[in-house]
């Protein structure tokens, strides 16, 4: 289960008209491009990554959303992140997307990514600085 007072980083994002369909609701779909915007953003901030992909090398390899009610366009939402898990290859980013102002949950989610290397298209372990920064940050223990 997912507490709120477990995550400490968060964006503000708002939904944009492209978002919807014809009903005004948001696509499922724009739901993972949320994620993505915080997931970059976290990893700028935990992390320290300036946007250069081959600083920080990480790609997904999982996504699992519940869609707990609707998105409308124009709403503004928080999507708050947070590192649960860190291992020696991959570690896992759990997400609460709420209405701003009203705190309704809408949805939550988990992506699990993968330390990797673009230039030889392979996986490698996660660095030791990454692991530093997650730890200091937040309140998980690394797998052996």
């Amino acid at each position: 289960m997912m507490l709120l007072d477990d995550f400490k980083h968060s964006i503000l994002l708002t939904t944009r008209f492209s978002d919807g369909d014809v009903m005004g609701h948001v696509n499922n779909a724009r739901y993972a491009t949320y994620l993505e915007e915080a997931r970059i953003q976290y990893a700028r901030d935990v992390f320290g990554w300036n946007g250069e992909p081959d600083e920080i090398g990480m790609i997904l390899v999982k996504t699992v959303i519940d869609y707990l009610m609707p998105l409308r366009v124009g709403n503004t939402i928080k999507v708050h992140t947070r590192c649960s898990r860190i291992g020696r290859k991959s570690f896992d980013l759990n997400y609460i997307v709420m209405i701003e102002g009203k705190g309704a949950l809408v949805s939550t989610a988990t992506t699990t990514m993968v330390a990797y290397d673009y230039q030889r298209e392979a996986s490698v372990l996660v660095s030791d600085e990454w692991k530093k920064s997650v730890l200091a940050y937040e309140k998980i223990k690394p797998e052996v």
